[in-house]
């Protein structure tokens, strides 16, 4: 039988990965024969009990095959529709292939067959937690956090439960409420064996939202010192360290992270943040264009292309505000960044258009009316030795998780 510890935890780090292979037939023939094999397996199925079926679905799902996996649960709720486990472990297979609302019926119908389930029955407790993590992948938090207080309810030891409680709260932006469901889970998780690296990681993002980043590196430490091979918690701990301004450190953590993961585009972003809040323009460009080929995003345009303005490579920088306003036209920074730099490189108009339509989308920004007054007076002056405003000197907001995250989707995808 799976673990559920380990299961579980694989849902939290989204590293599910499942094929299903159709095996298309060359000839008449063969598909014949093969109709003749399904039919035979299906006569075979059927005289097992259905915990025999379960347990022979999760070897077929174990040895990666989910078609053969798939007939046995199927025929275990044919033999007996009233067998929540076979709607568990069915459930449990479609979530691995990311069918999140068949899952969600098949769990649904586990947790009603359960209606006492034993605190002491992983499959019982796994049934709700699951159908819980299927809202919360859907994005119905609420509900999520509704059928997630009911497992708590039933075993309030179950670590795991809190720890997902805690996301869905994160999810809604009620942090305080987060940080005690994630407080729940290491202390239950210390009793009862739980993953509590990834409880440390979720604390200690959640202490990085609300600002109190010393405490989050002390959260993320504690993720490292407990499983030192998790690419994205040094990518979070280097933010943090960014944020605190300890470059150094923040360089080294995310150096480790890509030696863990080296298509981790939340590194090669971070390091670009880093080098930029230094000083060290052309370094931050080397990081941002690295980033940029596994997984383009906004934010690699932007950073990049304020680089680029220090550097007074003004071209390149305005192509890079370019891509990024094809991302997110109605950006109000990004037309100021790129105002900037048409102001720096001495094209008024252009860089007058811009603040103009920066002040339509945000009209309450100081520096934009500021940018766009010099625009004007350069524009009917000769202003050749004038110090025009130039990007901000720091970057501080990182999109460290979603990065790490679509770096992740992205990696599957090729696979």
């Amino acid at each position: 039988m799976i673990d559920p510890i380990v299961f579980k935890n694989q849902i939290l780090f989204l590293i599910f990965t499942a094929v299903l292979c159709l095996i298309s037939c060359k000839t008449t023939d063969s598909h014949t024969q093969n109709e003749i094999k399904v039919e035979k397996l299906s006569t075979q199925l059927e005289a097992l009990t259905p915990e025999r079926l379960i347990e022979l679905g999760e070897k077929y799902r174990e040895d990666g095959d989910s078609l053969k996996a798939l007939d046995c649960f199927n025929t275990a709720i044919k033999i007996n529709p009233s067998y929540a486990p076979a709607y568990t472990y069915r459930g449990m297979l479609y979530i691995r292939i990311k069918a999140y609302t068949k899952a969600l019926g098949d769990l649904e119908k586990a947790v009603k067959l359960t209606p006492e389930p034993n605190p002491r029955k992983s499959e019982d407790m796994m049934a709700y937690v699951l159908y819980g993590f299927c809202h919360y992948e859907l994005g119905n938090y609420e509900q999520a956090i509704f059928v997630f207080s009911q497992a708590i309810g039933i075993n309030p030891y179950y670590a795991d439960a809190y720890n997902f409680l805690g996301l869905a709260y994160f999810n809604l932006r009620q942090y305080e409420q987060a940080l005690k469901e994630y407080t729940s889970a290491i202390h239950f998780g210390k009793i009862v064996e739980g993953t509590q690296d990834a409880y440390y990681l979720n604390r200690g993002r959640t202490y990085g939202v609300m600002g109190d980043y010393e405490k989050a590196i002390d959260d993320f430490t504690k993720s490292i010192e407990l499983k030192a091979d998790v690419a994205e918690v040094y990518a979070e701990r280097g933010n943090a360290y960014n944020l605190l301004e300890k470059y150094d450190k923040a360089l080294d953590d995310f150096t480790q992270a890509l030696i863990l993961e080296s298509r981790l585009t939340a590194a090669y972003i971070g390091c670009g943040v880093v080098y930029y809040n230094m000083g060290k323009y052309e370094e931050s460009v080397v990081s941002f264009t690295k980033a940029e080929k596994i997984y383009p995003s906004v934010y690699i345009y932007v950073g990049r292309g304020m680089a680029l303005t220090y550097l007074a490579k003004y071209e390149a920088a305005i192509q890079d505000f370019n891509q990024a306003l094809k991302l997110k036209p109605l950006d109000e920074k990004i037309h100021k960044m790129r105002g900037i730099t048409y102001l720096n490189w001495g094209k008024y108009q252009q860089a007058i258009n811009d603040f103009d339509e920066s002040i339509k989308l945000d009209p309450n920004d100081f520096e934009t009316r500021q940018g766009r007054e010099e625009a004007y007076r350069a524009l009917n002056s000769n202003m050749s030795d004038y110090m025009f405003i130039m990007p901000p000197l720091k970057l501080n907001e990182t999109p460290t998780q979603q990065t790490v995250k679509d770096a992740k989707i992205l990696e599957e995808n090729e696979n």
